[in-house]
């Protein structure tokens, strides 16, 4: 009983003081779930851009092995 406050009676959170901690929660909630949504699409993005880049350069190794492969055929 020594820990607790004696005389600060204006330390002494409300209902409204609850409530508006409640909606502030709320509001950043939302705007948590709404930036959720946008670093998914990013993450999805990166990985598309991911997927055809590797391709492009699988593809183009090939090619260029293939040409390379065409002059020492005829060349060598």
């Amino acid at each position: 009983m020594t820990y607790l406050p004696t005389d600060r009676s204006d330390e002494v959170a409300t209902k409204g003081d609850i409530a508006r901690l409640e909606s502030r929660f709320d509001r950043l909630e939302l705007r948590f779930d709404g930036l959720d949504g946008h670093i998914t699409q990013m993450y999805e993005t990166v990985i598309e851009q991911q997927k055809f880049y590797s391709r492009t350069t699988v593809w183009s190794m090939v090619g260029l092995t293939a040409i390379f492969s065409l002059v020492v055929t005829l060349f060598g």
